[in-house]
């Protein structure tokens, strides 16, 4: 439990300070509470900014603790996001039987075969940007998903008038995603903005510029 416990600390203070940046740790690593073990994070793509904040934060606790930070990812050969593929590293983190496994959450229903197995053979599962369905899991890190939203919508309506025509492209759908959308559509809509499309279907499933471009 103990053990637990500290790994828990640890997931949480990197995922809460996500995109900061930390002053190198005086302890030893070599002692620290995982030392010489691997803490898998299984991902969905590495060229999202925000993702990457989030990994290396977590990756700088976790080499401070002594351990090594291991990602993989669920992006198919056209660049898109896919579910197989996530539950795919899901797996062979668990064949890794490494200290922890972080899932990020991009839906929360998929993966409850993986989390059941994980937990069957005493690994751990911390559940990151998304609150599972169907699966229990040793904690979960979550963001005020609307709110962020809202203040984007809000800000927006403020550097505009009202009647000016919005048009959103929206990534994968997530648990996350979603929720962002609806506070800064409601954010707009209340600041007189006129949302122009349909967000649902101006979808960018690649979640990178490059992406974006031709929706």
């Amino acid at each position: 439990m103990r053990k637990l416990a500290v790994i828990g600390a640890v997931l949480a203070m990197a995922t809460a300070v996500a995109g900061g940046v930390f002053a190198a740790g005086s302890g030893d690593a070599a002692s620290g509470p995982l030392a010489g073990k691997v803490v898998w994070e299984v991902d969905v793509v590495k060229a999202n900014p925000a993702l990457t904040a989030l990994a290396q934060a977590v990756n700088l606790e976790v080499a401070k603790a002594g351990g090594t930070l291991v990602r993989s990812f669920a992006v198919n050969s056209a660049g898109q996001v896919d579910l197989s593929l996530q539950a795919q590293g899901f797996d062979r983190a668990i064949a890794a039987k490494p200290a922890a496994i972080i899932w990020l959450v991009i839906d929360p229903k998929s993966m409850r075969p993986q989390v059941k197995k994980a937990k069957a053979a005493g690994i751990p599962v911390f559940a990151l940007i998304g609150k599972p369905q169907g699966s229990t899991v040793n904690a979960i890190e979550n963001l005020k998903n609307n709110a962020q939203g809202y203040i984007l919508g809000k800000t927006l309506a403020k550097a505009l008038k009202p009647g000016d025509q919005v048009s959103m492209i929206e990534s994968f759908p997530t648990p996350n995603t979603i929720e962002e959308q609806a506070g800064a559509v409601k954010a707009m809509k209340e600041g007189g903005l006129k949302i122009v499309g349909d967000p649902s279907k101006q979808r960018n499933a690649t979640d990178i510029a490059s992406g974006a471009q031709p929706i």
